[in-house]
C-alpha cells in the first residue's frame, strides 16, 4: 500500500508539472518576494514568532486536539467492529469504506457551509453533534447500523476537519501562509501521534462482555 501510494503520489507530482504556478506565486516571484535569501527569511520568522507567539500556540493547541479528535474516531474502528461486535473482515471492511465516505461528504458540505456560517460556529456545532452520535456509533451489533453511525460520525468529524485549512490560513500572518500552517498542524500532528495507542491501551485495560457472550 506504501508503495503504490507513493507511486501515485509521484505521478500526480509530475502531471502538475504540466500545469501553470499559480497566480499568487507568479505575483510573488514578480515583486521580487522569492528571491529573498535564507537568512532574510528566518530573521523574518523569528520576529513573526516574537510577535504571533501566542497565536502560534493556539494553532498548535488547536491541531493537536483536532488530530485527536480524528484519529481516536478511525483508527481502531475497524478492530472495533470485529473484535467488539463479531463483524467478518468483509463487513467491517465495508463499514468502514461507508465509514470514510461519510468523512469526505461531510468535509465537503460543512466547509463549503462556513463560508456564510462562520468558521468557529461551523466547527463547534460539528463536534457538538458528533458527540451526540457517539451512543449511535458503538451500540449497534449489525453492520448497517455500524455503517449508518459511522457514516453520520465521520460526517461531522471531518466537517469540522473540512474548516481547517482555510481557517489556519486565515489565522496565520499573511507572509507565513505556508510555513505558519504547516508548522502547527505537524507539531499538533506529532503532540496527539500517541493516539491509536492510547485508544488501544484503553481497549486492552479495560474488559467487558459483548453482546455475543464474549469478554
Amino acid at each position: 500500500v506504501f508503495w503504490i501510494g507513493a507511486g501515485f503520489s509521484i505521478l500526480v507530482g509530475l502531471v502538475r508539472v504540466c500545469f501553470p504556478e499559480s497566480k499568487q506565486f507568479l505575483a510573488a516571484k514578480k515583486e521580487g518576494k522569492a528571491k529573498v535569501a535564507p537568512g532574510a527569511f528566518w530573521a523574518e520568522t523569528k520576529v513573526m514568532l516574537k510577535s504571533e507567539w501566542r497565536m502560534v500556540v493556539y494553532c498548535i493547541f488547536l491541531m493537536t486536539w483536532f488530530n485527536f479528535y480524528s484519529h481516536t474516531s478511525q483508527d481502531s474502528y475497524t478492530t472495533f467492529m470485529k473484535q467488539q461486535k463479531h463483524l467478518d473482515p468483509k463487513a467491517a471492511n465495508r463499514a468502514s469504506i461507508l465509514m470514510k465516505t461519510g468523512a469526505c461528504v461531510g468535509g465537503t458540505i460543512l466547509g463549503y457551509t462556513s463560508q456564510w456560517f462562520g468558521r468557529r460556529r461551523t466547527i463547534v456545532c460539528a463536534a457538538i453533534m458528533s458527540a451526540l452520535i457517539i451512543p449511535a456509533w458503538i451500540l449497534p451489533t449489525t453492520e448497517a447500523g455500524l455503517s449508518a453511525s459511522g457514516f453520520m460520525i465521520q460526517f461531522f468529524v471531518q466537517g469540522a476537519w473540512g474548516v481547517i485549512p482555510i481557517h489556519l490560513n486565515e489565522l496565520s500572518p499573511p507572509a507565513f501562509r505556508s510555513s505558519f500552517v504547516g508548522l502547527t498542524y505537524q507539531l499538533g500532528n506529532m503532540i496527539s501521534s500517541p493516539s491509536a495507542q492510547i485508544v488501544n491501551a484503553a481497549a486492552e485495560g479495560i474488559k467487558i462482555t459483548t453482546h455475543g457472550g464474549a469478554s
